[in-house]
C-alpha cells in the first residue's frame, strides 16, 4: 500500500518518460479502442471516419515516405500484407513525432496513473486475443489440414503465412497444444497476481 503514493510523487528519469510517451501513442494507435466501439450507435460514425482517415494516411505515407509497394495489398484477416507493414510504419512515425511534441509541451514529473491504465489495457487486449485464437485452435478450426491441391503445390509458391498455417494444420495435436497454451496465457493475464507469468507464457507461445 505504500508504493502507490511513492510512485505518484516520484520524478521519473527522462528515458522512462520518453519510452512511456512513445509506447503510449503507439499502443493506443495499434489497439484502436474506438474501432472496437464501432458497433455501438454512438461510436459508429466516429469509427467509420477514423478508419477512412487512417486508410488515407497509410496510403499517403506509403506514397511519399515508406514505399512498401506501389499498390498496397489490403488487410485480409492477417497483418502480413503490404498494407499492414505500411500501417505499422505509420504508427511508428506518428509515435516518434508525437513523443517529440509531447516532450516539448509536457513537463510533468511522472505518468504513474497513465502507466497503470495503459498496462491494464494492454493486458486485457492481449488476453482477449489469446483466448479467441486459443479456443479456435482447441477445436482445430484456425489452421486447416492441407487440401490435396495444397499438397501438390511446390513449397516455393506458398506465401510464408500460408506455409506456416499448413504446417500447424497438418498436426492436430500440435495445434491443440499451441491453442491450450494460448488459453492458459489469456487466463493468467486476466488476473493481476498472475499477469507476469501470463506475459512470459504469452511471449513463449506467440
Amino acid at each position: 500500500m505504500q508504493t502507490v503514493p511513492n510512485q505518484a510523487v516520484a520524478n521519473w528519469p527522462l528515458w522512462r518518460k520518453l519510452l512511456f510517451r512513445f509506447f503510449f501513442i503507439y499502443l493506443v494507435l495499434y489497439m484502436s479502442p474506438w474501432l472496437w466501439l464501432g458497433s455501438l450507435p454512438v461510436f459508429g460514425t466516429i469509427a467509420e471516419y477514423y478508419a477512412l482517415g487512417e486508410n488515407w494516411l497509410v496510403n499517403l505515407g506509403n506514397q511519399y515516405l515508406f514505399h512498401i509497394k506501389e499498390v498496397l495489398v489490403p488487410l485480409n484477416g492477417s497483418g502480413d500484407t503490404s498494407y499492414g507493414y505500411a500501417q505499422l510504419c505509420l504508427f511508428l512515425t506518428i509515435a516518434g513525432v508525437g513523443t517529440i511534441i509531447w516532450t516539448i509541451l509536457d513537463k510533468r514529473r511522472n505518468y504513474a496513473v497513465g502507466y497503470y491504465w495503459l498496462l491494464l489495457g494492454v493486458r486485457y487486449y492481449v488476453a482477449l486475443y489469446a483466448l479467441s485464437y486459443g479456443i479456435v485452435k482447441l477445436f482445430g478450426q484456425q489452421m486447416i489440414f492441407p487440401t490435396l491441391s495444397a499438397l501438390a503445390t511446390p513449397l516455393g509458391d506458398f506465401l510464408p503465412m500460408r506455409f506456416s498455417w499448413f504446417f500447424i494444420g497438418y498436426s492436430a495435436p500440435y495445434q491443440f497444444f499451441s491453442g491450450s497454451v494460448e488459453v492458459i496465457a489469456g487466463l493468467l493475464l486476466f488476473f493481476r497476481r498472475t499477469s507476469t507469468l501470463g506475459a512470459f507464457v504469452a511471449t513463449s507461445v506467440f
